[in-house]
């Protein structure tokens, strides 16, 4: 397994020394309250990995400036972030070992040990040290003469390896091999000379995409079909005339996720405005609007798929407050469409939004952001192995369980679409039943589940827990994840559950109700026969059709059902369900 992108950043603000471990095409969530410091975490990590020592063609990145400098009493603390890049972030021949790794130290522009406030300080961090580690030991790339002192200048020289900056000499380091032939560099060269190596960097730099919590993405009409950069981010409008021109498939699983997050559309759509083109979105109703006519919730979700389906192989993508604008629903939806949508991206977020968590899956790794008195503090929190740092976080996040402490009921399903059916199909059997609400889970093995663990030992009464069996086989009662959720809720004496037989909902549903709202012939989505009540119905279907629109699909074949059917949906589990619910709903709790 390669190493992880390692970043150390110390001075920034009111934090006084972050550590974070990248893993590629990982997950890593910032939580905490506001003004804790989850944005200036996000806002070094990308100005870190854009300030690596390349031959960037575009350096319009973001600026540096004094209010980053921590202030210490009377005095700043100068900046510095220690990037750790290995091999396999570089995507190239940089070292023998894919072990290696490349250590960069990078500083303000301006290195005293004490800011003068007069300082001109509005530039970018500055590479003052790089190591390159291979399976032999050290062995020095770039090296400051005499070592990285408090007051080095951006002048002072340093010593270069002919190979690195000669393109005939270039070749894998040979670890029993010390180059021979040095040649004296100033450190800007680093940045301006035209290199493998720089351009090495610079391509992993293009690579690292930041979506600002201040974004005002652009949906106007235009004619240019542009490429996903740094600079243009916001003309999603230029975005998506590209990706419809180069890559239709990618284009229409666009418009997919947006029928997945959005039940009420279609499909999304290039229409001419006055000899121009502007992205649509036609409803299932049959009307259509311009997405600049839409809430921002829509358009901040259009923006970030988009950049997300564009994003260059093995991305880097960093975002703040993806939810904003949206529901709950919508929150952990996104979160959910993010992950799966493209899983080689490599996914950072800073978020408030409990909501968004619980979409993303339990390899996720969350960090804690705290302020104290003059300085922020990062925790990685153990959500699943500590329950002290699953409360920490709900703290953090505001998640209160006022519904439960006054007398409410919640019932846990899996997820959205099962959260649909059984409302609907509870008001079906209990039409005077009240103070209880139908809440989706988010399937087992997530984060959600960690997340609500607390609550289903505190209010063990009032909760009830409908799950799918998820059984892969005949031989198999339940998958391993359910098995060790029902152990989990045995070992905490929470007894009200109900695990189905078959495997999920839709094998209740039918086949035959499945295929007529999606529109195919049932045969293509039907197991063999003996083995319906653990055949897979939604994954044949992504296999063979298209990506499985569950609110849609499963919820619209519930209600093609008759009156009868839909009383009698669980066959003869029906009447055991039914007294589990019963005792449940009118128990005093």
């Amino acid at each position: 397994m390669s190493k992880p992108l390692r970043l150390v950043i110390e001075n920034v603000r009111r934090i006084e020394r972050a550590e974070l471990a990248i893993e590629a095409g990982s997950r890593t969530i910032l939580v905490g309250r506001n003004n804790s410091g989850k944005t200036t975490l996000l806002d070094m990590i990308a100005r870190a990995l854009w300030s690596l020592p390349a031959n960037h063609e575009n350096d319009n990145f973001r600026s540096f400036n004094t209010s980053w400098y921590r202030r210490a009493d009377k005095t700043f603390a100068r900046p510095k972030v220690t990037v750790t890049l290995p091999e396999s972030f570089l995507q190239t021949a940089v070292c023998a070992s894919p072990e290696a790794e490349l250590v960069f130290e990078l500083w303000g522009d301006v290195v005293a040990s004490r800011v003068r406030t007069d300082a001109l300080l509005d530039v970018k961090l500055m590479s003052t040290n790089c190591d390159v580690v291979s399976h032999a030991g050290t062995q020095r790339l770039v090296s400051m003469e005499g070592g990285p002192e408090p007051e080095i200048s951006r002048s002072q020289a340093l010593t270069v390896s002919n190979w690195l900056v000669d393109e005939a000499n270039w070749q894998p380091l040979d670890p029993a091999r010390e180059p021979q032939n040095r040649q004296g560099i100033n450190a800007r060269s680093l940045y301006e000379m035209n290199t493998p190596f720089s351009r090495a960097l610079a391509e992993r730099a293009r690579r690292v995409l930041y979506i600002p919590a201040g974004r005002q993405p652009s949906f106007g009409a235009a004619n240019a079909l542009t490429p996903l950069s740094h600079t243009n981010m916001s003309n999603v409008t230029s975005l998506l005339l590209f990706l419809q021109a180069t890559a239709r498939t990618a284009f229409d699983g666009l418009s997919t996720c947006l029928g997945l997050l959005f039940p009420e559309v279609q499909r999304l759509k290039m229409a001419g405005v006055s000899g121009l083109l502007a992205p649509e979105i036609e409803f299932t109703d049959g009307r259509t609007d311009h997405v600049g006519n839409m809430g921002y919730g829509f358009q901040n979700a259009i923006h970030i798929l988009t950049i997300l389906t564009m994003c260059p192989r093995d991305a880097i993508l960093i975002v703040d407050e993806p939810e904003k604008g949206l529901n709950q629903t919508c929150q952990r939806d996104l979160a959910a469409l993010m992950e799966t949508l493209r899983p080689d991206v490599t996914l950072l977020v800073a978020t408030q939004s409990e909501a968004f968590c619980r979409g993303f899956s339990s390899s996720s790794a969350v960090v804690l952001v705290e302020a104290s008195a003059g300085t922020s503090i990062t925790t990685r929190l153990e959500i699943v192995a500590s329950p002290d740092d699953l409360r920490s976080l709900a703290r953090a996040m505001g998640v209160d369980p006022l519904y439960l402490g006054g007398g409410g009921r919640l019932i846990y399903v899996e997820g959205t679409s099962d959260q649909l059916i059984m409302e609907k199909w509870i008001q079906l059997m209990f039409p005077h039943a009240t103070g209880f609400q139908v809440v989706a889970l988010g399937g087992c093995g997530k984060i959600s589940e960690e997340f609500v663990k607390p609550f289903l030992i505190a209010f063990r009464d009032r909760v009830f827990l409908f799950l799918d069996s998820d059984r892969p086989s005949g031989d198999q009662t339940y998958s391993p994840e359910v098995t060790r959720l029902v152990r989990w809720l045995s070992d905490n004496n929470i007894e009200n559950r109900y695990v189905l037989r078959r495997r999920e909902i839709e094998n209740y549903v039918g086949v035959d109700s499945i295929a007529e709202v999606a529109g195919v012939h049932p045969n293509i989505l039907r197991g063999t026969p003996g083995h319906e009540d653990w055949h897979d119905i939604k994954s044949v279907f992504a296999a063979k059709v298209r990506p499985y629109d569950e609110r849609r699909i499963s919820v619209g074949a519930f209600e093609r059902l008759d009156s009868e059917q839909r009383r009698r949906l669980f066959g003869e589990e029906t009447e055991e369900i039914l007294a589990a619910f019963r005792t449940f709903l009118h128990s005093d709790g």
